[in-house]
């Protein structure tokens, strides 16, 4: 099952996911920081028995709550450094590779949302 931590609407976008072939839950984050906390513990957990390697951005910057909350979550988890695959190579591939008209139309509404 893939899980995802949004806010409210961020989430009415991935809503279509739902009923597809991989089960999607959609967890919206509100203010309360103690809710916001046990949903990401919800997506480590779903990580965690995924498998023992998890992808991430081992160069990302970011400094907002959102960002400061989910290091924080994720240090705690304890993934091991050699099980960390940098996802940037793999996106940067992803994002630059030539798009078939199907996969641009699944992309405007994500791209949407990035630019407003």
């Amino acid at each position: 099952m893939e899980t995802s931590a949004n806010t409210g609407d961020a989430a009415s976008y991935l809503e279509p996911l739902k009923g597809g072939k991989v089960p999607v839950e959609i967890l919206v984050r509100g203010k309360d920081a103690e809710e916001n906390k046990k949903q990401f513990q919800t997506c480590l957990d779903t990580m965690k028995k995924a498998g023992k390697k998890v992808a991430v951005l081992k160069k990302d910057n970011a400094n907002n709550a959102f960002a400061n909350e989910w290091k924080a979550a994720f240090d705690e988890a304890g993934f091991k450094d050699e099980d960390q695959v940098d996802l940037a190579s793999i996106m940067s591939n992803a994002a630059l590779s030539v798009k078939d008209e199907k996969e641009l139309v699944s992309l405007e509404p994500q791209l949407r949302t990035t630019h407003s």
